[in-house]
């Protein structure tokens, strides 16, 4: 003959307890919603925060091109030597004769808020017939120069204050930009704090402590 475990739930026997028990349920479920809400908001804020960093971005990168594109072209590489042997700027810029491929980072929400946010903003003031490409690359992916050089391959002065984060290593912005024929202005950068990672953050871990230690609370007062 088979018997079936059934497992039983207790239910407290006595009226405060199953009022503190309702109390319990009540509460998560407040808990439970007040934190989808919240999360919601704050990644809706986020998500406008980047957008207006990233224009904020592509702009610098504007005033980078039109620099650029004042001066004479044997002057142009020139220019960048001087600024990589000085340290380098905000961003890593290169010339080369044609676009660099590598491979492109998966897109998610926030990846294509950003690049549509870049690429606007460098058309508004580019022309919307300039040949470009924005993209996200990894750090271990990112090709510099005509030679598709990696990353560790330069000197730490040209690119690393400008392209890493360690230990974070974060995506990279690479914007490359036809100039004229055969020669492609190359632009990677970082995104600025907080908004490096692009990844979406969950609860933190205060809120989530602070709903754990209430539920064990209460099941203990009840005497479950």
């Amino acid at each position: 003959m088979a018997f079936k475990f059934r497992p039983q739930i207790r239910i407290p026997r006595s009226l405060l307890g199953r009022m503190l028990l309702l109390t319990l349920l009540a509460i998560l479920l407040a808990q439970t919603l007040s934190s989808a809400i919240w999360l919601s908001q704050l990644r809706t804020t986020q998500l406008e925060g980047l957008v207006t960093s990233a224009r904020s971005l592509a702009y610098s990168m504007n005033a980078t091109v039109t620099y650029l594109r004042s001066l004479p072209l044997a002057y142009r590489p020139m220019v960048l030597d001087q600024m990589r042997s000085m340290g380098g700027t905000r961003f890593f810029v290169s010339l080369n004769d044609k676009p660099l491929e590598m491979p492109v980072l998966q897109p998610t929400q926030r990846k294509k808020a950003v690049l549509s946010a870049v690429d606007q903003v460098l058309r508004q003031s580019l022309g919307a017939d300039v040949d470009m490409t924005v993209q996200f690359v990894s750090p271990r992916d990112l090709r510099i120069f005509n030679a598709g050089m990696r990353l560790e391959e330069l000197p730490r002065s040209w690119a690393h204050f400008a392209l890493t984060l360690e230990p974070v290593n974060p995506p990279v912005l690479v914007t490359q930009i036809q100039m004229a024929p055969g020669e492609w202005l190359y632009i990677a950068s970082l995104l600025p704090e907080p908004y490096t990672s692009l990844e979406e953050e969950g609860l933190p871990a205060v809120q989530l402590w602070f709903i754990a230690l209430s539920s064990i609370f209460l099941l203990l007062f009840i005497g479950l």
